[in-house]
């Protein structure tokens, strides 16, 4: 016995119908799942358009760089029980290990060479100069003006530490085209007998 051909072809159009009737739910769910996520997109995008405008974004810089300066002010004032707090020789221990640990060696770590180390340094700090607030645990702006103590005693070590001689005077004079005078030699003596070694201590 055998299938005719009308009945085989009535059923696979039924099946085929079938299939397309099961199958038209989940590409129907699909085609609004992409037109939402198309949709979103759109959107976000002219969101983005939007906030990326120079004039936007200049004040935005702006409104952020005010917010941040208030509350730098309202921290550098001095605000109690405020954490976390160092005093000077924890803060320099934590400077000194951080660039250790970077290898940094374009500056100078200590004022000069007569300190043996850090903790000579130290000494020198809490014993000779004395600095009001050195045991004391600060922040802010207690903490920043301390800071600025420490840097100025730090520098007062790059003053000129060599004697100037009679050859260095008459190198720095050479010959120029223009009338060279001994101010422009005194310049150049301190560019490189004073400066420098500022230089490596800033």
């Amino acid at each position: 016995q055998t299938v005719g051909f009308k009945s085989f072809a009535s059923f696979m159009e039924q099946k085929i119908e079938s299939m397309f009737v099961d199958s038209i739910g989940p590409v129907l769910a699909n085609l609004k799942d992409l037109r939402v996520a198309a949709q979103r997109t759109e959107k976000e995008l002219d969101t983005e358009y939007a906030e990326t405008d120079p004039h936007r974004i200049l004040s935005t810089t702006r409104d952020c760089g005010v917010s941040f300066a208030t509350a730098l002010t309202h921290v550098m004032e001095g605000v109690l029980d405020l954490k976390p707090v160092s005093n000077l020789e924890d803060e320099l221990t934590h400077f000194h290990g951080y660039h250790q640990a970077l290898g940094s060696n374009h500056f100078s770590m200590l004022p000069s060479e007569d300190f043996c180390g850090l903790q000579d340094y130290v000494s020198y700090l809490r014993e000779e100069i004395q600095i009001a607030t050195f045991d004391v645990e600060v922040n802010g702006g207690a903490q920043f003006r301390r800071l600025m103590n420490e840097v100025e005693i730090f520098l007062r070590f790059s003053e000129i530490a060599v004697e100037t001689r009679k050859r260095d005077v008459i190198q720095a004079r050479g010959v120029s085209m223009s009338s060279l005078t001994w101010r422009d030699v005194v310049v150049k003596l301190l560019s490189n007998e004073a400066h420098l070694p500022l230089q490596r201590r800033v």
